[in-house]
């Protein structure tokens, strides 16, 4: 399973207040270049991977949600986004990234990526650039930095413990934070940009040819999907593309389909979001979790009612 565990309801929600400076359990060193203090023990690891110096690869900026953002998947429904501050949200956040209780995160590369690279991200001759929001410290990019068709890949996210713990577990794409771009606290790297700030706040004026987007509409509340959705067509060039995993709560009690992070997000609800006068949609996959042999972390949605909770795998292209 490449899904994340979602933590018990009386987790916060994540809240979308951008983050400047450095926060409690991170430092900057002389160099720039990012460090965890002592007293701060991570529970998850993140494999680093070389990169040839005949890489065509150029640089590589990572977006937010599949992180701290994505990690809007933390609590129930009784948390609604609007019932605390920013300040307040963050703070609850960052408490988890603190004492590393990050069951969210998927120490390999997502499953999603391996099995539609070949649509998503097939071999070219013109290098792309690939947005993630919320990203955490995903594994998903060094592997993508690593590809030789991608120039560039860009991080956006909430928490900046995340950039600390993400350049001391790739110490190969030299993470150094380099000053603001807009509001954001920038990392430059190896390949990676790295930025930190609120990602409804984001613009790219260069453009992205590609999107992966890995539990990050529905992490966040239903009500912000729209904004979302516009902060992503505005920075995907058109003929560009979205890889998304999007969660479907599509039989149950109305309670359990009501509740979240995770959110549901149905296909019809894409559609609304990514019109077909913008976007063409195809399906890649779909499959109900809780037919898998080994429930796992899936088990809790069993019980809070559902009796199908669907993983839906889509490509959407941004028309030219």
């Amino acid at each position: 399973m490449n899904f994340p565990f979602f933590p018990p309801s009386n987790r916060p929600p994540i809240g979308t207040t951008s983050v400047s400076g450095n926060l409690p359990c991170s430092r900057t060193r002389r160099d720039g270049s990012l460090r965890i203090s002592s007293n701060f023990s991570s529970k998850t690891h993140v494999n680093s991977h070389s990169f040839s110096s005949q890489s065509k690869i150029k640089s590589l900026v990572v977006g937010g949600m599949v992180g701290f953002g994505a990690l809007a998947l933390a609590c129930e429904s009784s948390c609604a986004l609007e019932d605390k501050s920013n300040s307040d949200r963050l703070n609850l956040w960052l408490d988890k990234w603190k004492i590393g209780q990050l069951n969210w995160h998927i120490p390999d590369v997502n499953k999603a990526i391996l099995d539609n690279e070949k649509y998503w991200l097939p071999s070219s001759k013109t290098s792309k650039r690939v947005l993630i929001p919320l990203c955490g410290k995903t594994a998903d990019i060094p592997y993508l930095a690593g590809l030789t068709q991608v120039d560039e890949v860009v991080g956006v996210e909430g928490a900046s413990l995340a950039a600390g713990q993400f350049a001391e577990e790739n110490p190969k794409l030299n993470l150094k934070r380099n000053g603001k771009e807009q509001d954001f606290d920038r990392y430059n790297g190896e390949k990676v940009k790295y930025l930190v700030g609120d990602f409804f706040d984001f613009e790219d004026p260069v453009g992205f040819d590609k999107v992966w987007d890995r539990g990050s509409l529905v992490a966040i509340n239903p009500s912000l999907r729209s904004r979302y959705a516009a902060v992503i067509d505005k920075a995907l060039k058109p003929g560009g593309q979205i890889l998304i995993e999007a969660l479907h709560r599509k039989k149950g009690t109305e309670e359990s389909r009501a509740m979240g992070p995770p959110f549901s997000l149905s296909e019809a609800e894409l559609k609304s979001l990514f019109p077909k006068n913008k976007f063409r949609m195809k399906k890649m996959s779909s499959k109900n979790l809780l037919k898998e042999k080994s429930l796992g972390i899936y088990q809790r949605f069993k019980e809070q009612g559902l009796s199908i909770f669907n993983q839906d795998i889509f490509i959407i292209t941004k028309k030219e």
